[in-house]
C-alpha cells in the first residue's frame, strides 16, 4: 500500500499555484511540492492541518491509500 496526497488535484481545480498555497499557509515551497508531487515518506501532522483548513477539506480528501 502507498499514500498519496491529492494537493495536486485541488491546486489545478482552484486554478492556484505552488507558490500560492505555500504563501498563504506558511508551509516551504518544497514541501508543498514534494507532496504536490508525491515524494514524501511521512506526514507532519500539523502540515496536513494547515492544508485541510487552507483548502476546507478533511484529511481522507488530501490523501489517500492506493493498493
Amino acid at each position: 500500500m502507498t499514500v498519496i496526497c491529492t494537493l495536486r488535484q485541488f491546486i489545478q481545480e482552484r486554478n492556484l499555484t505552488q507558490l500560492k498555497v505555500a504563501q498563504d499557509t506558511g508551509l516551504s515551497p518544497t514541501i508543498i511540492g514534494n507532496l504536490s508531487n508525491n515524494r514524501f515518506s511521512r506526514i507532519d501532522v500539523q502540515t496536513a492541518e494547515r492544508l485541510c483548513k487552507y483548502l476546507s477539506c478533511e484529511f481522507g480528501d488530501l490523501f489517500k491509500i492506493q493498493n
